[in-house]
């Protein structure tokens, strides 16, 4: 079938048919009755000839650090399910950290017409700058926040402050904190400063809260937490940059032979759905990641289709759900 026929059987305009299929702006009911005629007649559009008419395909390219995550999954949540309602389809890529891998994926999508990419960046040289500058699709940054380009992220820094002031409060005096690889400069950098700040305002030396930076793994949360216990048996508290760190540290504060919550307080951030399950229930901050990926794919779209020509930068909100590990 052609997009002629399909918009004769659904009683609207070829530039109707074309404006859905390209997610272009339609009427509800408009929608809804070329959805209804493409799935009865199985219609489906010609790749070469949307190259040809757009020069681009209906697909956005998504790039991640890595798959085994948690709140990489929710936030590929809500960029495709954006991305389903509008047509398109999700390309995905993930580039482990490598700066090269990231600039090759990058470039390959949009060798292959993609119509645009979304990002969960880390960091951003100047190298990757240039080369995000030069690319004729349009990017959107999930969790970081780059000046000059359309980025969705998290109050990190405000979100470990508060994190911090909450331990403090609950009579802590001992605390370390185990932090994230500074190369993600929201989750590392950012976090790290938010704890070190609470931690000043709490009547601390910023010098005197003893620190381990580890890598996103249960793994190096479980043995920087037992250095650190090693080497502070008076320590008190523990707060973690994310919670799959701290489920290492649970482990490790649980070989000691100390109660989490008792003897020792523990937090971290992400609010993953394990949390709730421990032997001692995680106290965590909410990110908002599937509204993070949303918002990112609603953004890339507006970008795509014009009605959004200049660079937004959103930052989400967080929340802090205590569940008695304090």
């Amino acid at each position: 079938m052609t997009i002629k026929e399909v918009a004769e059987l659904a009683g609207v305009s070829p530039a109707a048919v074309s404006r859905y299929l390209n997610g272009g702006s339609l009427s509800a009911a408009k929608k809804e009755i070329i959805k209804k005629t493409i799935e009865e007649t199985g219609y489906r559009p010609s790749v070469a000839a949307q190259v040809m008419r757009t020069g681009r395909v209906n697909q956005i390219g998504v790039l991640v650090p890595k798959v085994n995550s948690d709140s990489v999954s929710q936030v590929l949540a809500g960029i495709t399910r954006e991305l389903q309602n509008r047509g398109y389809m999700a390309v995905l890529g993930s580039y482990e950290g490598d700066d090269e891998k990231e600039i090759s994926f990058l470039r390959a999508m949009e060798t292959n017409q993609a119509a645009g990419a979304i990002v969960m960046a880390m960091d951003m040289t100047p190298e990757k700058k240039k080369v995000y500058e030069s690319l004729s699709m349009p990017v959107v940054v999930t969790g970081q926040n780059f000046k000059g380009f359309s980025c969705i992220y998290h109050d990190d820094y405000n979100a470990m402050k508060r994190l911090m002031h909450l331990m403090l409060k609950s009579g802590r005096k001992h605390i370390t904190y185990i932090g994230a690889v500074e190369k993600d400069l929201q989750a590392g950098v950012a976090r790290r400063r938010g704890a070190e700040d609470a931690y000043v305002e709490g009547g601390f030396k910023k010098k005197d809260l003893p620190m381990e930076i580890v890598d996103f793994t249960a793994e190096e949360g479980y043995e920087a937490t037992k250095r650190i216990l090693e080497k502070y048996p008076d320590t008190d508290g523990v707060l973690c940059a994310s919670d799959i760190i701290a489920v290492g540290a649970l482990q490790a504060i649980r070989e000691s032979g100390k109660t989490a919550g008792v003897d020792i307080g523990i937090a971290g951030v992400d609010d993953m759905w394990m949390d709730r399950f421990h032997d001692t229930p995680l106290t965590s901050v909410h990110l908002y990641f599937k509204e993070c990926g949303r918002r990112a794919a609603k953004l890339l779209m507006e970008e795509i289709d014009g009605s959004k020509r200049m660079k937004e930068q959103v930052c989400l909100d967080f929340s802090i759900v205590e569940r008695g590990s304090l």
